[in-house]
């Protein structure tokens, strides 16, 4: 890992986000909303090594980012990760931005935020997709086993697809319901960490 200090006074973190969006498609490009976030520290890593998203900054990937093993979690604020090549993790849990350039592999991922966004510029495949008001976008095919949209916050194919909402009923165990039939996110927590199946 290299660590750059604070971009907007560092010419060579500017430069090298200019080069990673420099090729992108017009709608990837306008997702890159990297300019609010220079004035934090910048962490560039090169392929093969682990990024560490326990600090609040820009995460630079310069390539493909492997950790089929990992289950990779952001923080919500002042954070923005970008993977300029294609990601492959065991789970994602994102509450903050996450662009990923080429194609996003994962068992299970969830999105828990309602102000920020993950895009996908190629194709999204996954177990086990859980969007709790965290606006998902991907550019290429959406695969997911499992399908879960609080809010009706996912699109696929150049946004030409907007994914519905989807009645919680239809998708978790009735055990993990409230008594007006919404998701005990408590409960599915303890489900999901105790390796239980959650979905019908």
């Amino acid at each position: 890992m290299n660590e750059l200090p604070p971009a907007k006074k560092n010419t060579e973190a500017k430069a090298l986000v200019e080069r990673l969006v420099s090729h992108l498609k017009p709608e990837a490009e306008a997702f890159c909303y990297l300019e609010k976030y220079l004035d934090l520290p910048t962490f560039v890593y090169e392929p093969g090594e682990t990024p560490d998203f326990k600090r609040e900054g820009v995460y630079l990937v310069t390539g493909d980012l492997e950790l089929p093993e990992a289950v990779l979690n952001d923080l919500e604020h002042r954070q923005y990760i970008f993977v300029a090549g294609n990601l492959h993790c065991r789970e994602l849990w994102t509450s903050g931005w996450i662009f990923v350039e080429g194609t996003l592999r994962a068992d299970r991922v969830v999105g828990q935020s309602g102000c920020n966004n993950m895009l996908v510029c190629d194709t999204l495949v996954v177990g086990e997709l859980i969007e709790r008001g965290h606006s998902m976008s991907v550019l290429g095919e959406l695969k997911a086993g499992v399908f879960y949209s609080s809010h009706g916050m996912v699109t696929s194919k150049n946004e030409a697809t907007q994914h519905p909402e989807t009645p919680d009923r239809e998708v978790f165990l009735p055990e993990l319901l409230d008594e007006e039939g919404q998701v005990d996110w408590n409960k599915w927590y303890e489900y999901i960490e105790s390796g239980r199946r959650w979905h019908r």
